[in-house]
């Protein structure tokens, strides 16, 4: 085994373990040595990788958002706001289980701060930056509000709500 496996190995033990945790119990009340017990590595080992029982979590949820925009035509785009908001919804009900997973774990803003992340933080420029702070923090409430009714409505049926009726929240080009 090369090292790099081993390291992907020991990360995916500590998410996996921090994940099956989450399932019987909040976030608030798990522990480093829990994880560490639940995936079988020291302590220690936990810190080579992560800072908090929240790290493997974060780092689950930023491999799921490298994967969605690894996708050219997932990228947000202003000029079709309406379609780059139900790409972006289906990819999120393609992770429905977490989600659910997370709001019920009280952990939801571990999405959240990803949100910002992959909306803001790649902008330069500070008119960009507040621009897609805007829109990334707008959609994450939108997406947790839609976690917290049990995701019930469609990203079609998010659309609409959001461009349409007779004040439309957001521009839609289209």
């Amino acid at each position: 085994m090369r090292k790099n496996d081993h390291i992907d190995f020991a990360k995916h033990c500590f998410e996996d373990a921090a994940f099956a945790l989450i399932k019987k119990k909040p976030l608030s009340k798990v522990s480093v040595s829990e994880i560490c017990a639940e995936a079988g590595f020291s302590r220690a080992s936990f810190y080579r990788y992560f800072d908090s029982p929240e790290a493997p979590l974060a780092s689950k949820v930023r491999d799921i958002t490298a994967r969605y925009l690894s996708d050219e035509g997932n990228r947000f785009n202003f000029e079709h706001s309406r379609e780059s908001v139900i790409i972006l919804f289906h990819h999120l009900l393609d992770y429905k289980d977490i989600g659910l997973l997370f709001e019920k774990a009280g952990c939801l803003d571990i999405v959240g701060a990803e949100f910002e992340r992959g909306f803001v933080f790649n902008h330069l420029k500070e008119e960009e930056r507040l621009r897609w702070a805007f829109v990334g923090a707008g959609l994450f409430r939108v997406y947790s509000e839609w976690v917290k009714s049990g995701l019930d409505k469609s990203p079609e049926s998010l659309a609409e709500i959001l461009f349409g009726g007779e004040f439309p929240l957001l521009k839609n080009s289209q």
